[in-house]
């Protein structure tokens, strides 16, 4: 059964949980009781090591948050209250998640006249909400399945080698980057989003691993 929603008068904004696997991030939100669900996957991706699993984990429900300003944008003018159902971000994270709403809906607030700063408001920030299963990750969920991604909020370095990933929008400045890369003798690999014929011819003159991630809106928006 679908749900009929008007957008300038939903009333809540909200970040349900983000799960990963088999190479798949499933990430949901819901505007009232229209629930969206979006897929990201990332082909090739690796089996996940317990010593990467609390930083994954952050990377994951930063994913979730970041991913979320394409169903935001659509009842931003109701000014909906957010909420965060699986774990809100702290404070560091939190300030880059507002900077990146802002600052990447500011061109359309202002085309539609609206006011992020009336707007925009974000709950307060977690502060120290402990892990489902301490130092582990991941806990079985009652129908069987993965439960959502809840390690400890304590990440530790992981000491990654020098290299970078470098997006390919199709565009000179993707190119241009490449080249100096290149220059410079730097350890690289590419990535970008859909299936552009021209990015993908891009990425193989360039001749470096590439990963070509496919991410998939949920239908209702």
């Amino acid at each position: 059964m679908s749900v009929a929603i008007e957008p300038r008068r939903v009333r809540q904004f909200r970040f349900v949980d983000a799960r990963w696997q088999d190479g798949q991030a499933t990430l949901r939100y819901a505007v009232d009781a229209l629930e969206l669900t979006e897929t990201i996957d990332f082909p090739g991706a690796p089996t996940l090591s317990p010593a990467r699993q609390a930083a994954f984990d952050r990377a994951l429900a930063m994913l979730h948050w970041l991913a979320g300003t394409s169903y935001y944008k659509a009842v931003a003018g109701a000014g909906p209250s957010i909420v965060f159902e699986q774990r809100s971000p702290e404070a560091d994270e939190q300030t880059l998640v507002d900077a990146v709403y802002r600052h990447g809906l500011a061109e359309f607030a202002h085309v539609n006249g609206l006011d992020l700063d009336s707007l925009l408001h974000w709950p307060d920030v977690a502060v120290g909400v402990p892990s489902l299963v301490a130092g582990q990750g991941t806990a079985e969920s009652t129908d069987g399945g993965q439960s959502p991604i809840e390690s400890s909020y304590a990440a530790k370095p992981l000491g990654l080698p020098r290299r970078a990933l470098l997006p390919l929008g199709g565009g000179k400045d993707s190119l241009v980057s490449a080249d100096l890369l290149l220059q410079r003798d730097e350890h690289f690999a590419l990535t970008w989003v859909g299936s552009s014929e021209l990015i993908a011819q891009c990425a193989a003159r360039i001749s470096r691993p590439s990963l070509n991630i496919r991410r998939r809106i949920a239908p209702e928006l």
